[in-house]
């Protein structure tokens, strides 16, 4: 048992950049062989599991086969006293009766409802989902074989987190250096990270507008100097929206739009004062 459990230690500490290859089928076979848990009751065993697995949010098992069994039980209780009051040719008559319609129908849709919840959360499959699975038949070996089908264990879908692009990946890989020296991607966007790639985006924003004018406008003035550089500048423009900040078709030809048209109106009155 001692070294299933080093095993399972292994396994747990072990990321995709390490070449572990663990037999997790061989170690359950090994599990059902061992000497079995020592007598510790249930509610200790279940505190020490809740105190391993607290460190993140809680994957479960949803129980697909159960859910459409009881799907099916429902159904045939709906069927059963649908055809009663088909053969009778009459509605509910009792309260009693009445509430019990209430409640078959109320229990049938929160049932459907539950199971396109459940199924809709983000699988855990692969080796993560054998890890459970080993887990858990540790801890608790009087459950048994616990269910290993695929997409039997789940996990919540992890809120928005905000927007991603090449600036701050890049901000994020300088600030968590040693995060990500270790093989780790940090999930959540740091404030500072953040705030950093709002001030850049800020003052990028301003010079791209402030550098074309001052560029037209400053020593000497003349027509073809101000197309060259509004020429340049909107494809500069148009090449960071869509290739660094990852903004859709629609959004690049917007932008890019209405950053031109600021310009052109500079060079129709810079070419005005010229002329």
């Amino acid at each position: 048992m001692d070294d299933l459990r080093a095993t399972i230690r292994g396994f747990k500490t072990a990321t995709p950049t390490n070449d572990m290859n663990i037999d997790l089928e061989a170690a359950l076979n090994a599990l059902h062989t061992a000497t079995p848990v020592a007598d510790t009751p249930y509610e200790k065993r279940l505190y020490k599991y809740h105190e391993n697995n607290n460190k993140g949010e809680p994957h479960f098992l949803i129980f697909r086969g159960l859910q459409k069994l009881n799907i099916t039980r429902l159904q045939n209780e709906l069927s059963r006293y649908n055809n009663d009051i088909e053969e009778e040719k009459s509605a509910p008559k009792t309260e009693r009766e009445k509430k019990r319609l209430t409640l078959m129908l109320r229990d049938y849709a929160t049932t459907l409802r539950d199971y396109e919840y459940l199924t809709q959360l983000i699988p855990i499959t692969g080796s993560q989902a054998s890890y459970e699975r080993l887990y858990l038949e540790i801890a608790f070996p009087e459950l048994g074989t616990i269910a290993c089908d695929e997409g039997a264990y789940r996990k919540f879908v992890p809120p928005p987190s905000p927007p991603g692009d090449k600036l701050r990946h890049y901000l994020k890989k300088t600030h968590h250096r040693e995060f990500f020296r270790k093989g780790g991607i940090p999930e959540e966007l740091s404030p500072f990270v953040d705030v950093t790639a709002r001030f850049v985006v800020m003052l990028s924003g301003s010079a791209s507008l402030v550098v074309p004018m001052l560029i037209m406008s400053l020593l000497r003035v003349t027509v073809v100097k101000s197309l060259v550089t509004t020429s340049v500048a909107v494809l500069l423009f148009a090449a960071v929206v869509s290739f660094v900040f990852k903004a859709s078709n629609t959004e690049t030809v917007v932008g890019t739009a209405t950053y031109a048209a600021v310009l052109v109106v500079f060079v129709g009155t810079t070419g005005s004062s010229v002329g």
